[in-house]
């Protein structure tokens, strides 16, 4: 899981980088 946001992250596609930090911070909220 961890490991395809890290590689999401590095990834030069604006809109996948969004909808991911998106999901990271929504999952740091709900814990």
């Amino acid at each position: 899981m961890l490991l395809n946001v890290l590689i999401c992250l590095c990834s030069d596609d604006i809109q996948e980088k969004t909808v991911i930090t998106f999901i990271v911070f929504w999952l740091f909220i709900t814990g």
